[in-house]
């Protein structure tokens, strides 16, 4: 049974029921026109939701490449991680006794510093790190005495503290025996009850725990190294060469110790 029905306000153009009169079909033309005026077609609404999606997106983009913005670097330094080269990949340079050390770690040894991925070398092979490629790695720094040698270590913070007037408390209490200064105030500490403290006499070239002298309170060795300091000039070393150079630190007493043991962390 079919029923028609014609309403020109609202264009329903049809509405029919099947065989089940529970069930009905309304036909509406979108493009009609109603009583609160035009129904907005399926095109117009298919168009604002792509133009909202749009917008949304580029909004989420331009916010994500201002807040990974990179800083403002000189031209010549990278910006992102550049990827190794497949044959230059687990290529190393450096001497043949550490050969025996890259060849368990996959790494393979060569000559040709252009191509290799690591550059293990020494210190006075002067590495330049502006003449490398982006992806190779130095195992050295330019200046990096500035940190390892001890005495120019020292220098240098104390150069900070003065310019900047922070208190680098720290260092402990340190005389550079090459400097004349600091070797007379070192002597001049030892009357004022020095010889009743623990010292450590250290060379300031050597690392890894090489050149370095504890000596205790009243020792042997706190009087020869005092006994040195005054009757030979040259003792300790002096400010015009590195050779022979010396330091002299108050030995740091009440460590937190690990298990009844000192022990340090080198980072």
């Amino acid at each position: 049974m079919k029923r028609r029905y014609t309403n020109t306000s609202n264009d329903v153009s049809e509405l029919s029921s099947g065989e089940d009169a529970g069930s009905f079909q309304l036909k509406v033309s979108i493009n009609s026109k109603s009583k609160d005026g035009p129904i907005i077609s399926r095109k117009r609404i298919f168009f604002c939701v792509t133009f909202a999606i749009f917008l949304v997106l580029a909004v989420q983009s331009l916010t994500y490449l201002c807040e990974h913005q990179p800083a403002n670097v000189p031209g010549k330094q990278r910006l992102w991680y550049t990827p190794v080269p497949k044959k230059s990949r687990g290529l190393a340079l450096g001497t043949k006794h550490l050969a025996l050390y890259m060849k368990p770690q996959g790494l393979t040894r060569t000559s040709k510093k252009k191509e290799a991925e690591y550059l293990w070398g020494h210190a006075y092979w002067n590495i330049k790190l502006d003449e490398l490629e982006p992806w190779q790695r130095a195992n050295h720094l330019p200046r990096e005495k500035l940190l390892s040698e001890k005495g120019i270590f020292f220098e240098t913070m104390m150069e900070y503290a003065a310019s900047s007037g922070e208190s680098l408390d720290f260092i402990p209490e340190t005389y550079r025996l090459y400097n004349k200064t600091d070797r007379q105030q070192f002597l001049d500490r030892i009357t004022e009850g020095g010889m009743d403290e623990s010292w450590v006499l250290k060379n300031p070239q050597k690392d890894g725990g090489k050149g370095v002298q504890i000596m205790g309170p009243n020792s042997k060795e706190l009087h020869e190294t005092v006994e040195n300091l005054r009757h030979i000039p040259t003792f300790g070393g002096d400010s015009s060469s590195s050779a022979g150079r010396l330091i002299i630190q108050k030995y740091v007493n009440g460590l937190l110790p690990y298990h009844g043991r000192k022990f340090d962390l080198r980072v």
